[in-house]
């Protein structure tokens, strides 16, 4: 005999054989393969003595099975659920909990009417094995009333939910978070950071702690909404009035979440909760690498000027380019009062003035009333004296963007060409060596203004040819002085092309296309130049052409 022709015999229907057979040879060996297949027997026994409503026979071979369970073999835990799905067939309410699952799916209503009166509200009444069952009970009626339960009811029906003992983590325990998470943003009154901590952060499952993308529309985990939820109650209610035991929780929540997914909300989050707890450096470097990817936005620059409390030229830097990064007034009220109040502390009050009349000009614009911080601030500028020295707004500026980015080195490229495509102005950047990139210049407004062969700083993360640029700033450079002077000598002039043949060192010779030419055969110059590729082919580019003296030109050594 073997365990093969037990489960034969267990298969063709003959069980008492087939238990025979399984218990002769447990006896002959007993292992963890004749423990399985006596498992098997008995749950065709059980299942049979469950199906006569013999329930006192099918307690006492869950008892043998749970016996055998921890030392048999059980591929993929598929005998534990066997046996815990029996173990709830066998008590007498498990046809009635049944039913009233399958009525909640429904008459969701009427299933949950059915099980408080057998059960309690609470389920008081039930044994814990049928907690989950009650809990998808609830759920379905929280799902299809939500609308029409008052907010004490569906917080009530939360609260009961948590005194359930169903097992965690699993699909029940994190759709009632989801329908909690629903209800709160419409409902502040409910207390979310309570809920959430008794459902506990731990019980997130993996799928969870994940966003989806669908039909190319990305949605945020459901860990994520959870810790916006809190983070939203917190904030609305006053974060001071909480404890500093609440706060850390609340802290140690979004950075489980940024542990599986980064998204730029959460990370701001983050970093105005450590502002809460006075953990302004840390909040500043959670600012820093949101500008790597967030450079343009004036709210992460504005958020990181609130770091900011020792340092007036540095906040006033950052304040700056919040406002330069952002072109609608609506958004930048407060930026502009910020930077009055910097204007204030540094004596400039014609700069002061000007801030706080943009912010009241586009308040009139919209009909938005003044603040109090406006009025204050009015008053102050008022009493304040006129003072000739003026702000040095790109020293603020660049202190601003070192401090952002000073694990980057400023870079320096030539603007080397502009041009228009479908109504969209183009600009070329290069280094004089191997590096190029090209960019649009309309967020720009120092390229805008940049002349041909001017020489810019970048700082970048990343090669150039495929990053934003962080920072950018003017260099005093004269133009194209980055490249190195050559020299050369004018062999001939194509004058029907328009071309200039220039003879340089090692007898290789250079072409020039001129539209006006005042440089003779024989002549010396000196020059610039840089090379530009497009597609498979490779030119050269001369600036700066001109006449030099012989003595000039004598510097490089030229074969004519």
């Amino acid at each position: 005999m073997s365990v093969k022709e037990v489960s034969a015999l267990r298969k063709a229907g003959r069980i008492e054989e087939a238990y025979t057979m399984a218990v002769a040879e447990i006896e002959k060996s007993d292992n963890e393969w004749t423990k399985m297949s006596l498992f098997w027997v008995l749950r065709e026994m059980c299942k049979n003595d469950i199906e006569k409503d013999n329930f006192e026979e099918a307690e006492e071979k869950l008892q043998k099975m749970q016996e055998l369970l921890p030392e048999m073999h059980d591929e993929n835990g598929v005998g534990k659920r066997a046996f815990n799905l029996l173990k709830k067939q066998a008590r007498p309410l498990a046809s009635l909990i049944a039913s009233l699952s399958d009525l909640s799916k429904t008459n969701p209503t009427e299933a949950y009417t059915q099980a408080t009166e057998k059960f309690g509200e609470n389920a008081e009444n039930l044994q814990q094995d049928f907690h989950e069952a009650y809990a998808w009970i609830i759920y379905r009626y929280l799902k299809s009333n939500l609308e029409k339960l008052t907010s004490k009811e569906v917080r009530t029906l939360l609260k009961n939910y948590l005194k359930l003992n169903n097992p965690k983590p699993s699909i029940v325990h994190s759709t009632m978070l989801g329908i909690a998470v629903t209800y709160t943003k419409e409902h502040p009154e409910f207390n979310f950071i309570n809920f959430m901590k008794i459902w506990d952060e731990e019980n997130f499952r993996e799928e969870d702690l994940k966003g989806k993308t669908i039909d190319g529309k990305e949605f945020k985990s459901l860990a994520q909404k959870a810790a916006k939820r809190c983070f939203d109650f917190m904030k609305a209610n006053n974060p001071s009035k909480f404890a500093v035991e609440d706060i850390q929780w609340l802290n140690s929540l979004h950075e489980k979440v940024l542990e599986n997914e980064k998204d730029e909300w959460t990370l701001r989050n983050l970093a105005t909760i450590n502002l809460w707890l006075g953990n302004k450096e840390k909040a500043a470097e959670i600012y820093k690498k949101l500008l790597l990817d967030l450079s343009d936005k004036f709210y992460v620059w504005a958020e990181l000027a609130d770091c900011i409390d020792d340092d007036d030229d540095l906040k006033t830097g950052l304040l700056l380019k919040a406002k330069r990064a952002e072109r609608n007034e609506d958004f930048i009220g407060d930026i502009h009062l910020e930077l009055a109040k910097q204007f204030v502390i540094k004596g400039f009050k014609q700069e002061a003035a000007n801030e706080i009349k943009a912010y009241a000009d586009n308040r009139a614009k919209n009909k938005w009333s003044l603040n109090d911080t406006f009025r204050a601030l009015s008053d102050a500028i008022a009493k304040m004296e006129n003072n000739d020295t003026k702000p040095n707004y790109p020293a603020y500026i660049e202190k601003a963007e070192n401090f952002a980015f000073g694990q980057f080195e400023w870079q320096n490229f030539i603007l080397a060409d502009k041009w228009d495509k479908e109504h969209t102005e183009y600009c070329k950047f290069i280094d004089g060596k191997d590096m190029a990139f090209t960019l649009k210049t309309k967020r720009f407004p120092i390229i805008k203004k940049a002349k041909i062969g001017d020489i810019l700083k970048f700082k970048f993360n990343g090669a150039p040819q495929h990053a934003r640029p962080l920072a950018i700033a003017k260099t005093g450079l004269q133009p194209w002085s980055i490249l190195p002077i050559e020299y050369g000598v004018v062999e001939y002039d194509n004058a029907a092309k328009k071309t200039l043949h220039i003879k340089v060192k090692d007898a290789e010779t250079i072409y020039y296309k001129y539209e006006e030419n005042k440089l003779k055969k024989g002549c010396r110059v000196s020059f610039r130049r840089y090379t530009e590729k497009r597609k498979d082919k490779t030119f050269t580019r001369l600036k700066d052409l001109k006449q030099c003296t012989e003595e000039e030109g004598q510097k490089q050594d030229i074969t004519t």
